[in-house]
């Protein structure tokens, strides 16, 4: 709290952030809890001083819900360009949404606090948004608010984990003068235009993707590890870093204030290649540089192999086959992490062998990377001339930065600053005198490290699941090593050098498979599904695992696993998911949805009444679902259900719904859907232990029945009422 005022405290940030979370209950749209919090950070913002106002609206995704976002304008004048600052604040139904995305939001009041000390030439606003989770709906809705036109730049702050790097992970187009904003303002930078690259080909989106639609420019940025606790019962107070939340939130504030004091009418064209040094440093350029700095590297590369060649340094032999070296050592540091991962997945009985056991894991790759490398120096060593050697290495590199820019413009500092050490390096010994093999040749070994270094510890966070992720870097990282190595001691102290570094890799594949699949802090997921329905009584645990951990079942609690049946319950055929096993349960306290039909030229419709407050209704069909206002909602298809409708009402009962059945449709299936697990369901609960957790939707106790909706009627028909 002794920070000065004008800057970002996690101090004063964490203090909202606790106020905020509560009694730390999960918050999805549409839920009390999440009206709860919405409640809270009205009552922070004014206190900030601020006058909050919300927009309510109704959309739907996947799931269909009634949302609420609120703004608040935070400084500048009364009109004009925008910068928005933006975050959610709905979680998932599986746990409290601390990191995911509460500490933003607390960070981001933090940084309208500091943004409120002094004018800003732009117009700052506030918004937090509703119902991200369930596919970005918030952000959608507010596209239509009458502020959204007036959004040039955005600020957003999301997180995929409870600690790590804020990473500035996505600016989008016509990026530089983002960067060079993000580079004059923030105390540690990091971020690199490979990241963006990356996470252009993933899937994956964010609200940012929204605002971008807009037209606006800005930042997106984010903490993503350890991904293990993301969007599980652990995303809680006791397991959030708080250097990560400063981190953010002077990222946050650096970027914004880069916005608020920029004039942005100019022209900003143009894009970015960028990258941080160890986050003391941003070093960018122009893309159109690219081309330019590469080709100059070229050609500089080509005087070094020309004079070295014409001073009788090395034949063309010499530099093809230390080409030919250090593609085998990095081809080899690939294939043999592939086939260790391979090992020790299947020694572990778990796909994820990491998932608990991340230092172990790190360790053995690097071990590969040492194996791999010492493997193509003790077989080709003997061959290495030293300038020959270093000569080819510097041609990979040269050739791999030409590569880069022209595939993947992003990826190019990666290769271009081991091709500018090989530069200097051959231009320092082109002036050495003597030995074959002198000192200087070294030097270049420095640049690689520089290059990937930052992103050897980024990559398994950021993509854990992806054994490239754990291969690639410690293999970049050691594969210019090999020219050394080849022509360092006889060959059979090489040969004793590769036997110790395959020894390392044995332990490391040990320590791996022994380390626990789950532990309190990393645990496992896996959700309790509880059905019955509500016409015979019957009442189903069913198991649902991420898709990637259902071959590792057998490493969850034994007694835990024993318990479900590989046969899905009498409702398993109408279930919104995919489930891994059932266990029978007695009949759950639970009352059934109230259902009325009735039914016009039109179509059917359902007025559905939840008797016990529940967060979401659940309709299964094979046509679309309208409601009251003319939304329709496309569902998703699942098993034998066929569509499955979700909505949250948010207290809104009775729901009315008009569905547009197909011809041969007689009955649909109803039901709603309350977070938790049931007090019948108490012993499997306790079974699973605290080391495995709920996970994104969470368990959930979901009581329904089929509805019959019956022959064609006239419009006065009312229809069956089924309770």
């Amino acid at each position: 709290m002794d920070a000065p005022p004008d800057v970002f405290a996690a101090a004063r940030a964490e203090g909202v952030l606790t106020r905020l979370v509560g009694d730390g209950a999960p918050h999805p749209a549409g839920s009390p809890a999440n009206a709860a919090v919405r409640g809270r950070l009205l009552d922070e913002l004014r206190a900030l001083g601020l006058t909050p106002t919300v927009q309510s609206g109704f959309r739907c995704a996947a799931t269909c819900a009634w949302l609420t976002n609120v703004i608040a304008e935070v400084s500048g004048p009364l009109d004009g360009p925008i910068v928005l600052l933006a975050a959610h604040y709905d979680s998932v139904a599986a746990g409290p949404g601390v990191a995911d995305d509460l500490s933003a939001v607390a960070a981001l009041v933090e940084v309208s606090r500091a943004l409120r000390r002094a004018p800003t030439r732009n117009r700052v606003v506030l918004l937090v948004t509703d119902g991200e989770e369930d596919g970005l709906l918030g952000a959608d809705l507010f596209t239509e608010h009458p502020l959204a036109p007036e959004v040039a730049c955005v600020v957003n702050l999301d997180a995929r984990g409870t600690g790590g790097r804020s990473y500035l992970f996505e600016t989008g187009p016509k990026n530089a003068w983002v960067v060079e904003r993000y580079a004059a303002h923030a105390p540690h930078p990091s971020a690199h235009s490979l990241y963006e690259a990356i996470y252009r080909a993933l899937p994956n989106g964010t609200d940012f993707m929204v605002y971008r639609g807009l037209g606006a420019d800005g930042g997106n940025l984010a903490f993503i590890d350890p991904v293990v606790r993301y969007h599980t019962a652990r995303d809680d107070l006791a397991h959030l870093d708080r250097g990560s939340l400063q981190h953010q939130g002077e990222n946050a504030l650096a970027l914004a204030r880069g916005f608020a004091d920029t004039d942005l009418a100019d022209a900003r064209p143009g894009d970015a290649v960028y990258f941080d040094l160890f986050g003391v440093v941003l070093v960018r350029w122009k893309l159109g540089a690219n081309t330019t700095l590469v080709v100059l590297a070229v050609i500089a590369w080509l005087l070094v192999l020309v004079v070295a060649i014409r001073r009788r340094r090395a034949v063309a032999a010499e530099v093809a086959l230390g080409f030919s070296w250090v593609l085998a050592g990095g081809t080899a540091a690939f294939a043999l992490g592939l086939l260790v991962a391979a090992a020790a997945a299947a020694l572990a009985g778990h796909p994820a062998p990491w998932w608990a056991a991340t230092t172990a894991y790190a360790a053995l790759f690097m071990a590969v990377a040492v194996a791999a490398t010492l493997l193509v120096a003790a077989v080709a060593g003997h061959r290495a001339a030293g300038w020959g050697t270093f000569l080819g290495a510097g041609t990979f590199w040269v050739g791999a930065a030409a590569a880069c820019a022209a595939l993947l413009p992003g990826a190019t500092p990666v290769a271009l600053l081991p091709a500018l050490g090989a530069i200097i390096g051959g231009a320092i010994n082109l002036r050495w005198r003597g030995a074959d093999d002198p000192p200087p040749l070294a030097l270049p070994l420095l640049f690689p490290w520089l290059a990937w270094l930052p992103l050897a510890a980024a990559f398994p966070v950021a993509m854990p699941a992806s054994t490239v992720a754990w291969v690639v870097p410690p293999a970049l990282l050691l594969v210019p090593l090999t020219p050394l190595m080849a022509r360092r001691g006889t060959r059979q102290l090489r040969t004793l050098a590769l036997l110790a570094a395959l020894g390392l890799v044995v332990l490391g594949l040990a320590w791996t498979v022994a380390s626990p699949r789950a532990t309190l802090d990393r645990p496992a997921q896996a959700n309790l599904l509880v059905v019955q329905d509500g016409a015979s009584g019957d009442a189903w645990a069913h198991l649902e695992l991420p898709r990637a951990a259902r071959a590792g079942a057998a490493t969850l609690p034994a007694a835990f696993i024993d318990a479900f049946e590989r046969v899905a319950g009498p409702t398993g055929g109408v279930l919104p998911t995919h489930v891994d096993g059932s266990s029978p349960l007695p009949r759950l306290a639970a009352l059934a949805p109230e259902v009325a039909v009735a039914r016009d030229p039109d179509g059917v419709i359902l007025t559905i009444r939840s008797r016990r407050q529940a967060a979401a209704a659940l309709v299964c069909s094979s046509g679309d679902v309208a409601l009251q206002d003319g939304t329709v909602s496309r569902g998703y298809a699942t098993g034998s259900c066929g569509v499955v409708h979700r909505i949250a009402p948010e207290g809104r009962w009775p729901l009315v719904l008009r569905l547009r059945p197909a011809a041969t449709e007689v009955t649909v299936w109803v039901a709603d859907e309350t977070i938790g697990a049931p007090p019948e369901a108490h012993a499997l609960v306790a079974a699973r232990g605290d080391s495995v957790v709920p996970w994104q939707r969470g368990d959930r106790t979901i009581v329904g029945r089929a509805v019959h909706l019956g022959g064609a009627a006239s419009p006065a028909d009312p229809g069956p009422s089924v309770p």
